[in-house]
């Protein structure tokens, strides 16, 4: 490629690219423009910004041992007598907000116990293949987490006499079964 075609290729390309600017600039729409056509299709706007949290900072009240001066001390106005009387302590009202966190914690909590039972109970499948040995069992029972201990399980097998029954086939095998009804099962005894 020579150096005029470049030129030429690169200006045109300038050039396109100015005219589509330009363009874009003209058909500029406004914000009440935009706003207009959203309510149109159907959107809202809110007209003023809402706020997410409704917060007010508490009244300052004085102190329970502080003094209310009295009218004999210095005179005072009709306005300033009606700002130094004391209001009678409200009482507090049981908050209800504390009362439903209280209440969706238990939920939680409840929800929470009966999928980590639901877990616990759940089975897994077990694929054992004709000439796998107890000890390769009992390590995919260990990688499934139906057992903790692998080592412990061969031995119990060996000991029971279970490690020379092993059938090949799929078995279901429920979570936090015991080693003799994880045995009977995949031995079929």
């Amino acid at each position: 490629m020579d150096k005029r075609s470049f030129i030429r290729g690169f200006g045109t390309g300038v050039l396109f690219a100015a005219v589509i600017l330009g363009i874009s600039c003209l058909m500029r729409t406004s914000d009440d423009a935009v706003i207009k056509r959203a309510k149109k299709l159907g959107m809202t706007y809110a007209a003023e910004e809402e706020a997410l949290f409704q917060t007010s900072a508490p009244k300052k009240s004085a102190p329970a041992g502080s003094p209310v001066p009295s009218s004999s001390s210095t005179p005072t106005s009709s306005n300033q007598k009606s700002q130094a009387t004391v209001k009678p302590k409200e009482t507090k009202k049981p908050d209800k907000t504390i009362q439903k966190k209280q209440t969706d914690q238990k939920e939680f909590d409840q929800e929470k116990q009966k999928i980590k039972d639901d877990f616990e109970k759940s089975t897994k499948e077990l694929q054992i293949q004709a000439g796998d040995w107890s000890a390769d069992v009992s390590r995919k029972l260990e990688d499934m987490d139906v057992i903790s201990d692998a080592k412990a399980f061969d031995a119990y097998m060996d000991k029971h006499g279970y490690s020379s029954k092993i059938k090949a086939g799929n078995y279901s095998i429920t979570k936090g079964a015991d080693f003799d009804q994880i045995a009977k099962e995949i031995t079929s005894k």
